[in-house]
């Protein structure tokens, strides 16, 4: 049962690779402010994130912003989508 598993730490693995490999700098975000608003989510927020991005990442074949869009990460004007 999905609910009984505890969200994944994905604001923890984003910060480790922020500061590992400045990820930050590479992609043009702010690392600190995306750290926070990472860690400050939900549970079922953390997990509506982690299948979006596992979404995302089975369709390796498609153009980014076409996996982005079906993963529901973005809408389809290309804008953050708020979960």
């Amino acid at each position: 049962m999905l609910d009984s598993q505890p969200p994944p730490m994905i604001w923890l693995e984003v910060a480790d690779a922020i500061r590992l490999s400045a990820l930050d700098l590479k992609w043009g975000v702010d690392g600190a402010a995306l750290v926070q608003k990472l860690s400050s989510a939900s549970p079922a927020q953390t997990l509506e994130l982690a299948k979006a991005v596992g979404a995302f990442w089975r369709t390796p074949d498609l153009p980014a912003a076409e996996s982005l869009r079906l993963s529901g990460l973005i809408d389809e004007d290309g804008n953050d989508r708020q979960r």
